[in-house]
C-alpha cells in the first residue's frame, strides 16, 4: 500500500505527519506501505527531512486539490520545489492542471458531466504539462505528471523523453474505457 499524502489526515508534508502515519501503519497493517511527501507552499525546508525519513517522493498539485490543507503550488514554487528535490535525487509527482486556467472557467452548471468536463478544458493540462516540462529542463528534476487525460499533451511528454528530461507520465484505465455519454448525470 502506497498512501498518498493528502489521502488521509494528517497530510503528509513534513516528518511529524509522516511519523504519525508510520505508527498507526506499523501498528495495523500487515502489507509493504509506503508514503509519498508533499510539496505544498511553505514546506521547502521540510521536503529533505521528509526525503531522508523514506518518502518514495513528493506530490503536488498546480491547481485546488479539494483540500484546504493542501493548497496548490504555483509555477514560481514548484520550480523552486524542483530545485529542492533535484539537489538530493527526489522526485516530484505532478497532478498537472493549470490553476489560472480552470480558475477562469464557469463552474459546472449542474450534474451532468459533459458540464463537468466543459469546466476542465484540455487546454488546462496542456498549460500545466508544459509548465512542469519546463521545470524539469531548468532544474534537472525527475518528474512524473499524474493522471494525463489530455491526449493532445501526450507530445509535450514525448518531445521532452527525446529531448532527454526526466519526464514520464500516466493516464488511468478508465480514461482509456470511458466516454462521456456513458456517464451518467450526477456520476
Amino acid at each position: 500500500i502506497v498512501d498518498m499524502p493528502l489521502n488521509s489526515i494528517p497530510s503528509t508534508v513534513d516528518v511529524t505527519a509522516l511519523e504519525v502515519k508510520q505508527k498507526v501503519a506499523a501498528e495495523q497493517v500487515t502489507v509493504d506501505v509506503g508514503f509519498w511527501g508533499g510539496a505544498i507552499p511553505g514546506n521547502l525546508a521540510d521536503l529533505e527531512p521528509l526525503w531522508d525519513a523514506g518518502v518514495y517522493g513528493f506530490k503536488c498539485f498546480l491547481a485546488y486539490s479539494g483540500l484546504d490543507e493542501y493548497p496548490p503550488l504555483d509555477r514560481e514554487q514548484m520550480i523552486e520545489a524542483m530545485r529542492v528535490i533535484a539537489g538530493f535525487g527526489g522526485l516530484l509527482i505532478v497532478h498537472a492542471e493549470d490553476g489560472p486556467t480552470l480558475d477562469a472557467q464557469d463552474p459546472p452548471a449542474g450534474p451532468r458531466y459533459d458540464d463537468f468536463l466543459y469546466s476542465r478544458p484540455p487546454v488546462a493540462e496542456s498549460r500545466a504539462v508544459a509548465q512542469v516540462i519546463d521545470g524539469a529542463r531548468q532544474t534537472g528534476c525527475r518528474v512524473h505528471i499524474l493522471h494525463l487525460s489530455d491526449a493532445g499533451s501526450l507530445p509535450l511528454v514525448a518531445a521532452a523523453k527525446a529531448e532527454g528530461l526526466p519526464v514520464t507520465a500516466e493516464t488511468c484505465p478508465h480514461y482509456l474505457s470511458l466516454f462521456s455519454e456513458e456517464i451518467l448525470d450526477g456520476s
